[in-house]
């Protein structure tokens, strides 16, 4: 692939040389080949020399040749190489295009992948947050994207310290605004959205100690959770679900009569 690039334009030009090392190191590392692969990940740093040099300009094709880099040397567990690409393409899109762009909440997510990775949950929770704050506001949600943040960050949390999870910055503004987009575009009555509710409920109950209202949230959308796994009983893998729900859900309210008392 790389000679008949190179045959047909005469030379290979930094989106070759991005494109065709992002495949070899693909391929490489799928077989076991650890050279092929250096040898990938060195094209696509070559890339991003050349990208700079000649596109100076284009700072957002510049992050997405750091996060490819990033990667190359996240899955081989070199964190510090790692680390400075996904910090770099962090930073370039931060300032390009801003803190609501899709882009830029996928960057903040592969920034708290890379914390995950070596254990730093508390680390991770801050970009998490900010992952979660854009794809709760999208004009076209996911829920199983959305799942999928939400379950990095009921995992980091429950990994965290007592002590980060009173400083870390409340999810409760990005929680409701996921509410309300799913809600408007009909989206409210699947029992996907039924286990999304659930493993929202769990954040909730992780910030209760810095906010006083995290129970009843928590609560609240245990109930919402029980009654949509209800209405689906039957369907595919609904029912171990809703074991599980109904029993937080009981443990909630015994929970709130306590405090009632």
């Amino acid at each position: 692939m790389a000679h008949v690039a190179k045959e047909h334009k005469g030379r290979l030009d930094w989106f070759d040389c991005w494109d065709i090392g992002k495949l070899f190191t693909t391929l490489a590392y799928r077989d076991g080949d650890m050279p092929r692969f250096y040898s990938g990940r060195d094209m696509v740093e070559e890339a991003l020399h050349m990208h700079i040099e000649e596109e100076p300009e284009d700072l957002v094709m510049r992050a997405k040749v750091h996060d490819s880099l990033a990667e190359c040397y996240l899955v081989v567990k070199e964190y510090e190489g790692a680390e400075e690409h996904f910090a770099a393409a962090y930073n370039l899109m931060l300032t390009t295009l801003g803190r609501m762009s899709p882009l830029f909440g996928r960057q903040a997510r592969h920034s708290a992948e890379l914390m995950i990775a070596q254990g730093k949950h508390e680390e991770a929770l801050p970009f998490l947050g900010e992952a979660l704050t854009v794809e709760a506001a999208k004009d076209a949600p996911s829920v199983r994207d959305l799942t999928e943040v939400v379950d990095l960050l009921v995992e980091s949390q429950q990994r965290s310290s007592t002590e980060a999870a009173r400083w870390q910055t409340s999810s409760h503004r990005a929680l409701r605004t996921l509410r309300k987009n799913l809600k408007a575009r009909g989206m409210v009555d699947s029992p996907d959205f039924g286990i999304l509710c659930h493993k929202m409920s769990l954040i909730y109950m992780h910030e209760y100690g810095r906010d006083p209202k995290g129970m009843r949230r928590a609560r609240r959308l245990a109930k919402r959770s029980v009654r949509v796994l209800r209405n689906a009983r039957g369907e595919k893998g609904v029912d171990e679900w809703l074991q599980m729900v109904e029993m937080h859900f009981r443990m909630l309210s015994s929970a709130a009569g306590r405090a009632a008392r």
